[in-house]
């Protein structure tokens, strides 16, 4: 996909870290875990994982946190921390033709389902091996969180099924 690059380390990520503004998405691939080579056998992408860029100011510095869904729901963590430990490649696809407020809009959602104590989606991530399901914002997947913060922000159009990581990457919002 033309835009994106892969950060590939924490010196690749220092150099594109100016780049990198909240909204935009991370995606991971190449891990070799069991979930994620499910997901790469059912989808055919290399793209078993996605999170959302946001802003976070840690006394006098800015910080970029990801949010992404994990086994306990939506979490934030730090970027440089993920890239740093993740066991595989770390993609980063900026936003295009986006406004100030949509970015706002996307952190604001992410920051409401991190604080109501929003659940993983265990039983959608499992049905999507076999099908698709709807979305839904009461548990998330991770690549289903980030298409939902999106459509919130008006980035994404609203669908009625849920985007797998690898389908989520391929709209032209990214490039």
């Amino acid at each position: 996909v033309m835009g994106c690059y892969m950060i590939m380390d924490q010196n690749r990520y220092y150099l594109k870290r100016k780049e990198i503004k909240p909204g935009d998405i991370i995606s991971f691939s190449d891990s070799k875990d069991l979930i994620s080579r499910l997901i790469r056998l059912r989808t055919g992408s290399p793209h078993t994982h996605s999170a959302i860029v946001i802003d976070y100011i840690e006394g006098i510095r800015q910080r970029l946190l990801i949010i992404e869904s994990l086994g306990g729901g939506p979490v934030p963590r730090y970027l440089s921390d993920r890239v740093q430990n993740y066991q595989g490649k770390v993609w980063h696809f900026p936003l295009i033709d986006v406004t100030p407020v949509q970015r706002i809009k996307v952190c604001e959602w992410l920051w409401d389902k991190v604080l109501s104590g929003v659940k993983y989606d265990y039983f959608g991530v499992g049905t999507q091996l076999f099908r698709k399901v709807k979305t839904n914002a009461d548990k998330l997947s991770c690549s289903e969180m980030a298409q939902m913060a999106l459509e919130f922000a008006n980035i994404l159009p609203q669908a009625k099924i849920a985007y797998n990581p690898g389908e989520l990457i391929t709209y032209t919002t990214f490039y």
